[in-house]
């Protein structure tokens, strides 16, 4: 047995350990099986020995979190071109229906990798459609300037830009991450809620204009329900903060 590989049974092997051995062993983990000459080998089985653990009913609730968290470090490290084939391999994680017997550690890392798949999926841009504030300045208003020229504020084209029409680039799986994030939204634990409200900014600045507002539209729908939940309500505020920090919520939304 080599070196690589008794890294990666002893790594294995503290997975399943209830302390921060687990977190740093998906560290090293990621670490280790993102270099370039490990792409093609050590990480395609790490990935499908990762999933049987996953679908096996024999595995511990611990193993199954240090698993989730090891997958969620590895696409946040991995070079997007590297990580795109092996999407695959994993994206049986984006079925699979959060179960409320699940701990929230592991809802919480199952939303990690959500929506780290789905920023490996698109690729890295900047959404010219977004809300540009201008330039303010509060010096400018003490001293009685027209508000006009102090406040005015650069709103998007209309056109949005050449490609932001064009959605050829965005996969249908994107559809299930981003329904897993806004499932996410209503989680009972406010650090799954906070994850999700971080992924839906994310994801939606590197989107066209058209489906970033159905993202909003969908958000919106958290404050719609005749008896909304305290949860609810609480992510989609998320939610809504993120996308107006990212200035991904337009003045037209606010109307």
């Amino acid at each position: 047995v080599g070196l690589i590989d008794r890294i990666v049974n002893v790594c294995k092997t503290c997975l399943s350990e209830a302390s921060k051995t687990r977190d740093a062993a998906a560290y090293v983990l990621a670490q280790l099986l993102t270099r370039p000459d490990m792409e093609d080998s050590t990480l395609v089985v790490f990935l499908h020995w990762s999933m049987e653990q996953l679908s096996s009913s024999s595995s511990n609730q611990f193993l199954i979190t240090g698993v989730q968290s090891a997958l969620a470090h590895i696409f946040k490290h991995g070079a997007r071109q590297s990580m795109l084939d092996k999407i695959p391999i994993v994206v049986g994680i984006l079925h699979e229906d959060a179960s409320a017997t699940r701990t929230s550690l592991q809802r919480l890392y199952t939303c990690k990798l959500a929506q780290r798949l789905g920023l490996t999926y698109l690729p890295a841009r900047v959404a010219t459609w977004r809300y540009n504030r201008g330039h303010r300045s509060l010096l400018d208003n003490l001293r009685g300037k027209a508000p006009g020229a102090a406040a005015a504020t650069i709103e998007p084209s209309e056109d949005g830009g050449e490609d932001e029409e064009d959605d050829s680039f965005v996969p249908v799986e994107i559809d299930y991450v981003v329904d897993l994030l806004l499932k996410a939204l209503q989680d009972r634990d406010t650090v799954v809620r906070w994850s999700a409200a971080k992924g839906i900014g994310r994801i939606t600045a590197r989107l066209p204009r058209h489906l970033g507002d159905e993202v909003v539209s969908a958000v919106m729908d958290c404050f719609a329900s005749d008896a909304p939940q305290v949860n609810s309500w609480h992510g989609g505020c998320l939610a809504l903060a993120e996308l107006a920090r990212r200035g991904l919520l337009l003045p037209g939304r606010l109307q």
